[in-house]
C-alpha cells in the first residue's frame, strides 16, 4: 500500500510501501480553576490546529477570546507574549506566567531582595514597563 507519511506535502508521495501513520497536529487544553468547575475537573477549552509543528503562541489569539474578568491564568512562557499579556489586561484578568527570553522591558528602579531559593541561591525582583501597540503597563 502506497501512502503518504505525516508532514510531507501531498505531492511528495513515497515509492516504497509503509504502514499508514498518524497526521501531526497541535492541542492546546485549558484546565479550569473557576470554583464551579471544580467539582467537575473538566477541560475548559480545547484548542485545535493542522500543523504538527505550531507551537502553542500560534494559538494564543482563540486562547485570548475566553478570558474573562477576574481570571487567573497560570502559564509557562510560551504564553509570555506582549499581545497575550496586553489582551489580559485589558479583558481584567490576572496572570503568572513565567518570563520568556524574548520579552523584554524597560527595568523601573533597582532590584529588590526577595529571599533565598532551596540551593541559596539570591533571588530578586524588578518592576519593568512593557509597551505594546502604543501602551504600557509596569509589572
Amino acid at each position: 500500500m502506497l501512502s503518504l507519511r505525516s508532514g510531507l506535502r501531498p505531492s511528495l508521495r513515497l515509492n516504497t510501501p509503509t504502514k499508514p501513520s498518524p497526521i501531526l497536529s497541535q492541542t492546546l487544553v485549558l484546565k479550569s480553576g473557576r470554583r464551579q468547575d471544580q467539582t467537575t475537573r473538566l477541560v475548559r477549552d480545547v484548542f485545535l490546529s493542522e500543523c504538527g509543528h505550531a507551537q502553542e503562541r500560534s494559538l494564543l489569539d482563540q486562547v485570548l477570546e475566553t478570558a474573562q474578568q477576574h481570571d487567573l491564568w497560570i502559564a509557562d512562557r510560551n504564553f509570555c507574549t506582549l499581545g497575550f499579556l496586553f489582551g489580559l489586561w485589558m479583558r481584567k484578568a490576572r496572570f503568572v506566567i513565567r518570563q520568556h527570553g524574548t520579552l523584554v522591558g524597560k527595568p523601573v528602579g533597582k532590584p529588590r531582595f526577595v529571599g533565598k531559593t532551596a540551593r541559596g541561591e539570591k533571588v530578586y525582583e524588578q518592576a519593568v514597563v512593557l509597551t505594546h501597540e502604543g501602551r504600557e503597563r509596569t509589572v
